[in-house]
């Protein structure tokens, strides 16, 4: 399959979704069309996360005539050839999303829903947030998902993610919430929007 899902929250953010059905073979006959050769960030002997490195690529292919993708020394991820761009990537199975920000640092998480964000909430949800989850497993995922967004966004390691990380005005029927980063002097309050996707949460800042 090629692209699932696209979208355009304001003029300065784009959201992309790849769901991989195709084979590896299939997925780098693709990219060849479309990079003119691999680069060392691709290696991976786990045959999954490979694919997912391929669908990477296929995404930023679709805005970019051609790129560098490269990490920073924290794992962070840019385009080495374009200086005033910035995005994020997740990946979770078969699903694979990226961001891309024009203007200013951005964060995406995509989560399997399950109970395993309701089995460590308490390491990364504080009192109130608490309160909201209860036993929803499908509100969970969608925190943990705000709060790896957040992280991304902040793009440095020490982050306490139930103290540093909060959000404010998250409910399941709507799509719209608050995120806060406040850390070491450090303090942005961000929008946040959700998409469910079959059985996956997208979560990214915009």
């Amino acid at each position: 399959m090629p692209l699932f899902l696209i979208k355009k929250p304001n003029n300065h953010v784009d959201i992309a979704v790849w769901k991989i059905s195709e084979s590896q073979d299939e997925l780098l006959e693709m990219l060849k069309d479309k990079v003119s050769e691999p680069d060392d960030t691709m290696a991976s002997s786990n045959q999954s996360k490979f694919n997912q490195r391929i669908a990477v690529r296929l995404l930023l292919a679709h805005f970019f005539d051609s790129f560098k993708l490269v990490y920073d020394d924290k794992g962070k991820p840019y385009l080495a050839d374009k200086k005033n761009v910035h995005i994020s990537i997740s990946h979770a199975n078969e699903f694979v999303a990226i961001a891309v920000n024009y203007q200013e640092p951005c964060g995406v998480d995509i989560e399997k829903i399950s109970a395993k964000a309701l089995r460590v909430k308490n390491k990364f949800m504080n009192e109130k947030e608490l309160d909201l989850v209860a036993e929803n497993e499908e509100l969970a995922t969608t925190m943990w998902s705000a709060k790896e967004a957040l992280y991304k966004y902040y793009g440095r390691k020490e982050v306490i993610f139930d103290t540093d990380l909060s959000l404010t005005n998250l409910f399941l029927t709507e799509c719209d919430f608050i995120g806060s980063i406040k850390l070491n002097g450090f303090e942005k309050q961000l929008n946040l929007k959700k998409e469910k996707i079959e059985s996956f949460m997208l979560v990214y800042t915009c």
